[in-house]
């Protein structure tokens, strides 16, 4: 029995087993049977069986590849969807910070502006009164 054979049938996946008919199977001991006596879960042929599992096995795994890549793709543009959600969420909040600054530089010259104003007024009180 060639590796590939030997290796499918481990797997579980039917394969041609040539000299037998009906259903062909293995025990635990690795002892091969066939016929009714195989057990359902251990089939791996049943009769008229081409064995062309390895055109079905290119098949499921083409399958699997697209399925793979298109996971992959999808998990990369959630990626990139909350990069770029984080970036606009640290543009707006700089965006905010210096909106707060140029506020807060605004009420400092208002204040600075009324101390003058006000110190200007009691400086003219003063001078009046001496």
């Amino acid at each position: 029995m060639s590796n590939l054979k030997e290796s499918l049938q481990t797997k579980g996946i039917p394969t041609e087993v040539e000299g037998h008919k009906g259903y062909v199977g293995m025990n635990d001991e690795g002892v091969l049977m066939e016929g009714d006596k195989v057990p359902e879960d251990r089939r791996m042929m049943e009769k008229g069986d081409t064995g062309d599992t390895a055109e079905q096995e290119k098949i499921d795994l083409e399958a699997e590849g697209i399925r793979l890549k298109k996971e992959q793709e999808k998990a990369e543009l959630e990626a990139e969807g909350i990069r770029l959600k984080k970036e606009q969420e640290k543009a707006e909040l700089e965006a905010e910070g210096i909106r707060l600054k140029k506020e807060q530089k605004k009420k400092s010259r208002i204040k600075v502006k009324e101390r003058t104003r006000k110190s200007r007024i009691r400086g003219r009180r003063y001078k009046v009164k001496e």
